[in-house]
């Protein structure tokens, strides 16, 4: 029975810290530019599968950094010095 406790307790702890980043990403609300693109290839190790990943890196009107993973479509969409927004709500910037 304490075990049972226990998971439940963690997978409710995980399932919070996770929702609590979704909606602070959603919630954030930006203008920037492009300023760095970054492309990490699938790990092929038999005992590994990374997947690769597409991330792109804003400068933002306030002079923040703010990495976004995206698909590999959007990643090839966007050339550095292009301009994107970010409204709250959306999980993605628009190129502007």
């Amino acid at each position: 029975m304490n075990e049972t406790v226990l998971t439940v307790v963690f997978v409710l702890a995980v399932t919070a810290i996770f929702s609590y980043f979704s909606y602070r990403q959603k919630k954030s609300s930006w203008t920037g530019e492009l300023v760095d693109k970054k492309y990490i290839e699938a790990d092929t190790d038999d005992d590994s599968s990374t997947p690769e990943k597409h991330i792109l890196v804003f400068k933002t009107d306030s002079g923040k950094k703010v990495k976004v993973t995206v698909s590999k479509d959007t990643y090839n969409a966007y050339s550095l010095g292009d301009k994107a927004s970010k409204k709250s709500g959306d999980y993605y910037p628009v190129k502007i």
